[in-house]
């Protein structure tokens, strides 16, 4: 059965015996992902075996500290949908909502630099939810934006391990699909 940890212990436990069974299995990549939802996404499309696949939930900057530290693991992906993106893309590595929130200001900052006109970005800055911005750029064809966001969850992923692992990050939509896939 699936056991479901209950403390912040025994799930950053349960996610270091996650990337222990798979270095067992002879895997040298893992998927971290803060959803069993993008997990689905990203183990069907990337083919990996069930093993590969770590649920970290709001716990990724444990996850990816762990792994930078394990011998015979070389890469990691980091999956996840636009809501716990918009975090990890901010710099915030623990995502739960009491210890981070979602940056309208910065999703905003991003659109601006990416020629997004005043209405557009008041429209970011005052959506209610992460959700609602992706898809408010998905409608005005701001897919650049979503490739930022992707990219800064790759680089930021890449210094909380180390610097020792390679990373590909790997945005999932709402819909079930991938949205972008940066490394």
């Amino acid at each position: 059965g699936i056991v479901e940890p209950m403390s912040l212990a025994a799930f950053t436990h349960s996610v270091s015996c996650g990337v222990d069974v798979a270095l067992a299995a002879g895997l040298d990549e893992v998927v971290f992902s803060t959803g069993r939802s993008s997990e689905r996404v990203v183990e069907r499309a990337l083919k990996l075996p069930e093993v590969a696949c770590v649920l970290t939930g709001d716990h990724m900057g444990y996850a990816l500290r762990d792994a930078g530290a394990r011998k015979g693991l070389k890469r990691v992906t980091v999956a996840g949908q636009f809501g716990k993106f918009t975090k990890l893309a901010a710099g915030h590595f623990e995502t739960h909502c009491s210890d981070s929130s979602v940056e309208f200001g910065f999703l905003a900052g991003l659109c601006r630099e990416y020629g997004a006109d005043a209405g557009l970005i008041e429209r970011v800055k005052g959506a209610n939810t992460a959700r609602e911005v992706f898809f408010i750029l998905k409608g005005e064809g701001l897919g650049l934006v979503l490739e930022k966001i992707c990219a800064r969850v790759r680089e930021n992923s890449m210094r909380v391990a180390g610097g020792r692992l390679e990373v590909r990050s790997v945005l999932v939509g709402y819909d079930n699909e991938i949205a972008c896939v940066c490394g």
